[in-house]
Parts: structure tokens; C-alpha cells; sequence
């Protein structure tokens, strides 16, 4: 017999178990494990050019234009097979980008990085630090 697809918010997570109408799986009171994430749009979303590099290792910090944090120390945001975990954030000034910091994370040059980091309303620049982790389990 088909099963129904159920969902519950939690913070801006909408979590979904596929249940069973004739097992023991139905309703909300399965196991975590059982659940699944869906993250309605990341706050940590990287374009795809700098995906692998990140894996890698080779990227460690992203600069983020928003008008408030978005993500908060020792989060957890989905990339590829693990996730990236945030390891520190500040406010930054606009004039605190440089042309190092800019390739450190992983575009050409100042221009290059802002070209993408800002869209949307937001003012204040915010310079967050990160780490990634292959299998970090959701």
C-alpha cells in the first residue's frame, strides 16, 4: 500500500517522513533517523565554481552581504556529501575586503567577489569563517 508524505516546521527547517498507512511507521513519532531535512534555501548556498574547492579544503571563509546573520557559529549547511560548519563570523567593513581575501575566497579579485555577494537588501558585511566536513549526518 502507498504511503503519504507528512511535514512539520521546526525553525526554518520543514522536516518530512514518508509514513505507512498500514505500519508501524506512521504518524510523527518515528526515530530522527527516519526523518528527512529539506532546508527551504540555505543561508550558506556557494555557486557552483567554488563547490569542489571547498570540499577541498581549499576555501575557508566567504564573504556574505546581509542585513543580518544568517547563519550562526557551529551551524551545520548541507554541501555535496557533508556540510560546511561554520567556525567563526564577524562584521566586517566594506573597505576590510582586499584583493587577498577576496582569492582566499576563491574569486579573482575584490570586483569578482562582490559581484556575487551582493544581491538582495542587504548592507552590512559580514565575513564568515568555515570548515568542511564530508559526512557530517543531518
Amino acid at each position: 500500500m502507498g504511503g503519504r508524505l507528512r511535514f512539520q516546521r521546526r525553525g526554518r527547517t520543514l522536516w518530512a517522513r514518508i509514513t505507512r498507512v498500514n505500519g508501524a511507521a506512521f504518524g510523527f513519532s518515528a526515530p530522527a533517523s527516519e526523518w528527512l531535512s529539506l532546508k527551504e534555501s540555505s543561508p550558506m548556498t556557494f555557486t557552483k565554481k567554488l563547490r569542489d574547492p571547498i570540499m577541498r579544503g581549499d576555501i575557508t571563509c566567504s564573504v556574505r552581504i546581509w542585513q543580518s546573520p544568517r547563519v550562526k557559529v557551529g551551524g551545520r549547511y548541507r554541501l555535496g556529501e557533508g556540510a560546511v560548519v561554520v567556525t567563526s563570523l564577524r562584521q566586517i567593513e566594506l573597505t576590510d575586503i582586499t584583493p587577498q581575501l577576496a582569492r582566499d575566497s576563491g574569486f579573482a579579485g575584490v570586483v569578482d567577489l562582490l559581484k556575487t555577494a551582493r544581491h538582495g537588501a542587504g548592507d552590512k558585511v559580514y565575513l564568515v569563517g568555515f570548515e568542511y566536513r564530508p559526512d557530517t549526518r543531518f
